[in-house]
């Protein structure tokens, strides 16, 4: 599509950050909006999107600077137009900072069952450790 534009999205409260398509709006689509909503806002379309769980709104604005914000019609949404080089170096450090994340979890050292404490009714508390041993 000739007019597709790639762009770096954050969603809602929490910032949850994605990349995917957009265009911009036809004359007869932004007529709708308000005069100070025309020069910024987006149309979704159907292109890929990439969920990235490891970039965050910090790193967007870093990599953005003052560049324009757009938006899509409707609430909590900022979106900015990025290169292909742009969208490869986001790629690059969401796929990086997901595998130290992958291995620092499998690094983690597992703890060992402690055992529960069970109510016994009348006989009380009775402490069971992980291999069945009862004690009182």
């Amino acid at each position: 599509m000739g007019n597709e534009l790639r762009v770096l999205a954050a969603w809602g409260a929490t910032h949850k950050m994605r990349l995917q398509s957009a265009r911009k709006p036809a004359a007869e689509e932004v007529a709708q909006y308000a005069e100070w909503f025309r020069a910024t806002c987006l149309m979704r379309t159907d292109g890929q999107i990439i969920e990235l769980e490891h970039y965050t709104f910090d790193d967007a604005c870093n990599l953005t600077g003052e560049r324009t914000r757009h938006a899509y019609s409707g609430p909590e949404n900022t979106l900015w137009i990025i290169s292909p080089e742009e969208e490869a170096q986001i790629i690059r450090i969401n796929n990086e900072r997901a595998a130290a994340a992958a291995a620092a979890e499998a690094a983690k050292v597992p703890v060992p069952p402690v055992g529960r404490l069970e109510d016994r009714g009348e006989d009380g508390l009775i402490w069971v450790d992980p291999d069945g041993t009862e004690r009182r």
